[in-house]
Parts: structure tokens; sequence; C-alpha cells
């Protein structure tokens, strides 16, 4: 099973936020929901893959690299999505994210159900 997570060490609040007003705070909150939203696009691409990946003999290293090489993806995605939004505190590109994020959820819908079945 292939599950999509945010891990509360990785979330990130400026102190300073504490004295935005409600709609920016809101605006910010938004911005962490969308670093989980990443994750699912993650975790549905990788349910995509898997399906299609052929595994030999050796499987549980081909799946070990597999899940590292979709980690650092990941990483890297948050990272990029992180420094063009500046941490959603750039809300026209912020809503640019939110658009583009919206898009790849839906195009990887098929892959909601992340229940991955192979024969060995």
């Amino acid at each position: 099973m292939v599950e999509a997570t945010v891990h509360k060490q990785n979330t990130f609040i400026k102190e300073r936020v504490l004295d935005y007003s409600a709609s920016v705070k809101q605006k910010l909150l938004m911005h962490e929901q969308k670093h989980f939203d990443i994750s699912e696009i993650f975790a549905r691409q990788a349910t995509r893959d898997l399906q299609a990946l052929k595994l030999s003999a050796n499987y549980r290293k081909e799946i070990a690299d597999f899940v590292q090489v979709k980690f650092k993806a990941a990483e890297l995605y948050q990272r990029l999505y992180d420094q063009d939004t500046q941490h959603g505190e750039d809300f026209a590109a912020q809503e640019e994210w939110d658009e583009r994020i919206a898009e790849e959820l839906e195009a990887l819908d098929a892959y909601k159900r992340k229940t991955v079945i192979k024969k060995l």
C-alpha cells in the first residue's frame, strides 16, 4: 500500500506569521495543505509506476531503489514549491501552484486507491 504523508518536523510556519491578519494566516495554512496534496501526487505517481514496474528475483532491492528515487523526487518538488511561493507568502505564485497541484491530482485520479498487487 502506498500512503501520502507529511511529517510535522517538515512543516513550516514562522513565528512572525502570528502577527498577520486572519486572511493571510488562512492563505498560509492552505499553503501547508498543498504540501500534503503534493505528497498525494507522488503517492499516486508511485502507485501508477509500481503497477508498470517489472520485477525480478531481486525485487526487494528494486523496490527499495524505486522508493528512494520517488522520495528524492518528492523532496525536490516540495522544495521547489516552497522556493517559488516563498513559503506561501508570494500569493500570485501560490495561486499558480494551487492550479498546477489541482490539475496534477485530477490527472492522477485513477490512482487514488493506492493498493498495488504484483505477482512475483
